[in-house]
């Protein structure tokens, strides 16, 4: 693996199922950011490229083959828990936040980074291979339409990532990348939680 920022070129690992839009994302990758790109097709695929390559990022798009439902998620988590240093890039049409949390949950401080991004509302080639380079850095780039159902369905985390960076500019503002900044509050706001004493979530930085 190379390390982001390095003279080498950056490794990227694709897995769409879709055969004209994953070649076409590929060339994009190549030839705008010099990046190694392997293309796959499945989940599988995806594992033993990642095995045996050991890439900066991973961009997953979440249905995929066999069931088109969440294998591309399960995929990720797998990653995150084998090779936890590689970046994650989801890259779907669909929003699914389950899994997300661990997906998130930091591995220290060489873990990995991560992003969704909704593949409808990427404008721009620029803004993409932006995200791409900050995932493969270790930060967190997320739609903030991901956030808020996020932050939505996720009610009570016993833990938020503390030691990652997320990048603003990806809740619409342009400011720098700046780290999480933890929030206390009561348990009992959420009747659903088992917990009872205070628990950690996370917020954007004001």
């Amino acid at each position: 693996m190379t390390e982001p920022g390095s003279a080498g070129a950056l490794g990227v690992v694709l897995v769409d199922d879709a055969a004209l839009f994953r070649d076409l994302l590929a060339e994009v990758l190549r030839l705008q950011a010099g990046a190694d790109v392997t293309a796959v097709s499945d989940p599988a695929g995806l594992l033993e490229t990642v095995r045996t390559e050991r890439p900066d990022v991973c961009i997953i798009d979440i249905r995929l083959p066999p069931t088109f439902t969440v294998e591309g998620l399960l995929a990720a988590r797998d990653i995150r828990r084998q090779h936890p240093d590689i970046g994650l890039l989801l890259l779907s049409q669909h929003l699914e936040v389950h899994h997300l949390a661990r997906l998130l949950q930091p591995a220290g401080a060489t873990g990995g980074g991560f992003g969704y991004l909704l593949k409808e509302r990427v404008t721009g080639i620029a803004g993409f291979l932006d995200a791409v380079k900050r995932v493969a850095a270790g930060e967190i780039v997320m739609d903030p339409l991901v956030v808020g159902e996020l932050l939505q369905s996720v009610k009570c985390w016993p833990w938020w990532p503390k030691d990652c960076r997320t990048s603003r500019s990806a809740a619409g503002c342009g400011c720098p990348a700046r780290p999480w900044k933890p929030t206390s509050v009561p348990s009992s706001t959420d009747s659903t939680c088992p917990r009872r004493s205070p628990a950690t979530v996370g917020c954007w930085p004001s």
